[in-house]
């Protein structure tokens, strides 16, 4: 869609911005970009969003704080498609910028702008520092959202596939929030061992058991509506619930026997 003229226009615009408006603190960068003149439902198509960011992240440390601000609280949905654009582009190059800068906007961020910055930052994110990308999804399912969790959960399944002996040490950072969360938390956890059961069973019947040994009420709740393989170890498991004196895992236990 760009032809080699708009490309030129673009880098020349591209180019005064940084040298003359960016040192100036004028941070509007909707200037480089409203002047093309195709629209797509309204916005500038993301095919130009993703040149114009692509170029102006490169100036790397010349982009402070008060110009993120600016793009992502000033320039509407443009701009906060431009923000997931430089900060993906940004954060590939500096480690300590995905903590300082782009995690203050993924817990403000929601709906299709989250989605985007899931896919194209802390999946990325999460194939390069576990850890970091962990600390993300853990972050990101404590907000109770099923849209948030979906995107989450594509992110996690893909990479299991890719890397089953990550599924682990993924599970046991994120099963603590089984406890704690909410419904949306309990469905997001299902569908997850949901997953895990279709790649691989010893590893679901293992952290089944595991789970299941905590005897917590909520944890076992989840448990009984997530029994996707039934080896001897997760049948045994079952079983024990049934003498138990904790009346919402007799409950569990006999909602799993329906099974």
């Amino acid at each position: 869609m760009i032809n080699v003229d708009w490309k030129d226009r673009f880098d020349k615009d591209i180019d005064f911005f940084v040298d003359e408006r960016l040192p100036s603190a004028d941070y509007d960068v909707g200037v480089i970009y409203r002047i093309f003149p195709i629209r797509e439902e309204g916005m500038v198509p993301q095919e130009v969003l993703d040149y114009v960011g692509k170029k102006i992240a490169k100036c790397g440390k010349e982009l402070n704080q008060d110009f993120f601000a600016y793009v992502w609280g000033k320039l509407g949905k443009e701009g906060k498609y431009l923000s997931v654009v430089l900060f993906s582009e940004l954060a590939k190059k500096d480690e300590k910028f995905y903590q300082e800068i782009v995690t203050p906007y993924l817990k403000k961020a929601h709906g299709e702008i989250l989605d985007m910055m899931i896919k194209k930052i802390v999946a990325p994110a999460l194939r390069k520092d576990v850890g970091k990308g962990l600390d993300t999804i853990l972050m990101l399912v404590q907000k109770e959202e099923t849209s948030i969790n979906k995107s989450l959960l594509s992110v996690l399944g893909s990479d299991f596939k890719k890397r089953p002996e990550f599924i682990e040490t993924a599970f046991s950072k994120l099963s603590m929030l089984i406890s704690e969360g909410g419904d949306e938390t309990g469905k997001f956890f299902i569908d997850l061992l949901k997953k895990i059961a279709k790649i691989d069973e010893k590893i679901f019947s293992d952290i089944f058991c595991e789970l299941s040994r905590t005897k917590d009420g909520h944890v076992i709740e989840v448990l009984s509506k997530a029994i996707f393989v039934k080896t001897d170890a997760v049948e045994a498991e079952v079983e024990s619930w049934g003498t138990s004196g904790n009346a919402k895992i007799k409950k569990s236990f006999v909602r799993a026997k329906k099974k």
